[in-house]
């Protein structure tokens, strides 16, 4: 059957040691002795209990944990769907997401991403594609070395899973409460906007701001000779194009006392929390 066809070799004995779990996909990281790991479906692995001192008291542990683990998926399953299209903004540093649009199988859509910080400014995550192992602290230093790939997603990309969580019926109340308090400080955030008056003079440095019409980019002249600054430091962020369109993002830079600012623009895929940390 297919768990033949997933050894290592045709004259592999089968036989590996879990080394991480993965509920999103009810999956398993299988190490091989002689062989570089495998992810490997549940349903084509069996445990054994050759060095088992108790092997029934392992099985019955085993089985067990088994039907707690069937369970707490059914939640998460019924988690999902409550944030699912309801849920996309505030989710805290380390909450689990994934793309909303997984249709096309790619590895990419399928990730399970970890937020590691939020951008209001950009509506954004940060977020890092990790392994996704249900696994103590202790036995992932011990058994994973992969490294982090960090990427930057618009909020309405991903939606939160709860796969992982001990309890996703708490996680989902969270997730949910967070998004409704950050929604409503953003119409807060808005109806002030609407209070200002066009052309504030006195802007201050480092203060993000919206274009309300496409500019021109001019090269900047370093005001500051060798002093490093807020100013100096944020322009060198910037990205060279020749025009800026209307609700681009920018933080002033400084200001030349003749009613305009300088402003350093968001670099594209860049992460505007470097700016406000």
């Amino acid at each position: 059957g297919e768990g033949v066809w997933r050894r290592p070799s045709a004259n592999h004995s089968g036989f590996g040691q879990v080394r991480a779990y993965r509920p999103s996909c009810r999956s398993y990281d299988i190490d091989f002795a002689d062989a570089p790991p495998q992810t490997i479906p549940a349903r084509l692995l069996m445990p054994v209990f050759w060095h088992s001192e108790e092997p029934e008291d392992d099985l019955r542990a085993a089985l067990t944990q088994h039907a707690a683990e069937v369970a707490r998926l059914r939640k998460a399953e019924l988690a999902n769907e409550r944030c699912r299209g309801v849920v996309t903004l505030g989710l805290a540093k380390g909450a689990h997401v994934q793309y909303k649009d997984s249709k096309d199988g790619g590895k990419t859509k399928q990730d399970i991403l970890t937020i590691t910080d939020y951008c209001p400014i950009t509506q954004t995550y940060s977020a890092s594609a990790s392994a996704g192992a249900l696994v103590d602290k202790a036995k992932a230093r011990a058994i994973s070395s992969e490294s982090f790939d960090i990427r930057i997603v618009d909020v309405a990309e991903v939606v939160p899973v709860f796969w992982e969580a001990e309890d996703p019926e708490l996680e989902a109340e969270k997730a949910l409460a967070a998004h409704e308090e950050e929604a409503q400080r953003q119409q807060e955030a808005e109806a002030c906007r609407r209070e200002l008056q066009d052309g504030m003079l006195s802007l201050p440095v480092g203060l993000p701001v919206r274009l309300l019409r496409p500019v021109r980019e001019e090269e900047p002249q370093n005001l500051f000779g060798e002093r490093r600054s807020w100013g100096q430091w944020l322009r060198k962020l910037g990205k060279s194009q020749p025009w800026r369109a209307v609700d681009e993002i920018a933080f002033v830079a400084g200001s030349d006392g003749d009613g305009t600012y300088r402003l350093a623009f968001v670099p594209v895929g860049g992460r505007a929390l470097k700016f406000l940390e």
